[in-house]
């Protein structure tokens, strides 16, 4: 096999292999979306509510601009939005961690995309991974 066909090939099985998101969790999204309660036209317009919204920025590395709320004994809210030249660019994902009435931690996230198919399902990934970490970090602390 030549090294070109071998490459083509392993590409070819890597891509086959690689984690997607499951069908039924992308909605096309045109217009204004809510997240965590706000509501924009696009993920740029959410960065700017966000951050007009008092909520603290957090060094969140070269990858995302990410803010929270104060942790309160019920509940907290996190932001991270992508930044350019990251391939999920645009992208901003809200993570809202809350006490029931029954008293059990819980999270859900939202997440809007407008970047490629891929590279937002990468980045969804990412972070179901990190809420999966955070969900036994919660489960260790109870």
């Amino acid at each position: 096999m030549s090294a070109a066909a071998f490459a083509a090939a392993w590409l070819v099985a890597a891509a086959a292999q690689a984690p997607t998101v499951p069908e039924g969790v992308h909605s096309a999204v045109r217009g204004p979306t809510t997240i965590c309660g706000m509501t924009a036209s696009s993920v740029g317009e959410l960065r700017t509510k966000v951050a007009a919204a008092g909520l603290h920025r957090q060094d969140a590395g070269p990858h995302f601009e990410a803010f929270d709320s104060d942790m309160t004994d019920r509940e907290m809210v996190q932001w991270a939005f992508t930044l350019p030249g990251e391939a999920a660019y645009p992208a901003v994902t809200c993570r809202h961690v809350y006490k029931t009435a029954g008293g059990a931690w819980r999270m859900e996230r939202d997440m809007r995309c407008d970047a490629s198919r891929a590279a937002c399902d990468a980045l969804f990934i990412q972070f179901r991974d990190l809420d999966e970490q955070a969900r036994q970090e919660l489960q260790r602390g109870r």
